[in-house]
């Protein structure tokens, strides 16, 4: 159809002088140009044919939507076929589910997320200054969080076939377990300080 071009009047009024599915669907995407000129005054006028152009309205939301989640479904299922033929035994849908991005979703604040590590850490320089003594203590169990996350990352990666695919999830929760192990330390060595200020042992 050209630009210039109509919709047929058999195809944008109903028998009954109402816009027919064709017409609002047109009408739901934008494409008004392309209709006769009394289609937009008749669905300001009429209730019914109003109701209908926003349900037209709202299942183009919903396609626009759903049509990139397919696209990403289907290059998911591709890149999940080409990986490892052992993969085929997990239910696609699942893993499609829980790897799927809505459009919607923004990207992870890699920047916000730097920039409070950075506060975190220059906020903490007192306490780290004031225990000092505790030091020691402190970098050998910062070392040895590194090691065991060596350990376990190394084991992972030759451990299995698909290691690649777990690598990312098992440092996250690795580097989170690391945090944990510091948080503690710091905790400990405050109270040792604590209990030192108030003239324990």
């Amino acid at each position: 159809m050209q630009t210039d071009d109509k919709l047929p009047p058999e195809l944008t009024w109903e028998s009954d002088g109402h816009l027919t599915e064709v017409a609002l669907t047109m009408l739901a995407d934008g494409e008004a140009a392309l209709l006769d000129a009394g289609t937009a005054p008749h669905v300001a006028g009429c209730e019914a044919c109003s109701a209908r152009l926003g349900a037209a309205a709202l299942m183009a939301l919903r396609v626009g939507e759903e049509l990139p989640l397919m696209a990403a479904r289907a290059s998911l299922e591709t890149a999940a076929t080409e990986v490892s033929p052992a993969m085929n035994a997990v239910p696609a849908q699942a893993a499609i589910s829980s790897r799927a991005v809505p459009t919607g979703v923004r990207a992870l604040p890699l920047r916000a997320i730097a920039a409070a590590l950075v506060v975190a850490a220059v906020g903490s320089l007192p306490s780290f200054i004031a225990g000092a003594d505790e030091l020691p203590e402190l970098l050998m169990t910062l070392i040895q969080g590194l090691v065991m996350i060596g350990r376990t990352v190394a084991g992972v990666a030759e451990g299995s076939a698909r290691g690649a695919l777990l690598v990312a999830p098992a440092l996250s929760w690795l580097s989170a377990g690391l945090l944990v192990l510091s948080g503690l330390a710091v905790a400990r060595a405050m109270s040792r300080r604590r209990v030192l200020q108030e003239g324990g042992m």
